[in-house]
């Protein structure tokens, strides 16, 4: 009977210790103050498809000459267009620096320019762009964990096809390649679409000169026909990553 007595007295002592002990331990483990869930920092690194709307200027500069002497020269040959692109590439982030590589190919439909030639050897010239991509590699920096800013630089490639010149003449479509550079600014958007930001950026095509042999003087001399081409593009562009759902340290 004493042995029965002693149990529920540790019991009921137990039972009305438990309050105070969870109280102590809520208190001192600093359940109180425990800090609020904070969303990771989306990783940068993954593959990503894009596309959006570009705009081009293009500025030619004509040059005809023989044997070496220059007998025409038509600068001030330029022309916009606004029509859509297309981006692929991949990223990788190492804390707060992102880089990465990607192919541009333009969607444009056609920068025209024309220029009426003041030597008459043609009434007017028009170039239309028929071809323009560009292979890159970029790199940036994290100014906020979902904000880039980046540089980026690489090889490129547009074709324009003219038309006005006499016929026979033998010129046809003029291929350009040269050195692509820019800059632009990109954002996460994952609060509004998971995955997904949008980017903003400016490119400079400084193309190599392109030459072709304009069979001129109804078939009596070759005249040499040099064009010095110019692409300035700005880009906005909303694009899908894939990959990189995992937290990242910007350390």
């Amino acid at each position: 009977m004493r042995t029965a007595l002693t149990a529920v007295s540790a019991l009921a002592l137990l039972a009305m210790a438990t309050p105070t002990i969870a109280a102590d331990v809520y208190q001192h483990q600093s359940l109180k103050d425990a800090a609020p869930y904070v969303e990771p920092a989306p990783s940068w690194t993954g593959f990503y498809i894009g596309l959006g709307a570009q705009g081009d200027f293009a500025s030619h500069a004509i040059t005809l000459g023989e044997g070496g002497t220059d007998f025409a020269k038509l600068d001030g040959l330029s022309g916009q267009d606004i029509g859509f692109v297309a981006t692929v590439g991949a990223d990788w982030q190492m804390g707060k620096v992102v880089a990465g590589i990607g192919f541009d190919y333009d969607l444009t439909s056609a920068t025209t320019t024309s220029l009426s030639s003041p030597a008459g050897y043609f009434n007017t010239l028009t170039y239309g762009l028929t071809d323009y991509w560009t292979a890159f590699g970029r790199v940036g920096v994290l100014v906020t964990p979902s904000a880039l800013v980046y540089g980026k630089a690489g090889y490129g490639q547009a074709t324009f096809h003219p038309t006005g010149f006499p016929s026979g003449s033998g010129v046809g479509d003029h291929t350009f390649d040269g050195l692509v550079v820019g800059g632009g600014i990109e954002v996460r958007t994952d609060s509004i679409i998971k995955g997904t930001s949008f980017r903003l950026e400016y490119t400079d095509f400084l193309a190599n000169q392109a030459g072709q042999t304009w069979v001129g003087c109804e078939g009596e001399c070759n005249a040499t026909l040099k064009d010095d081409l110019n692409i300035q593009s700005v880009k906005a562009i909303v694009a899908i990553k894939f990959g990189g759902d995992y937290p990242v340290s910007l350390k």
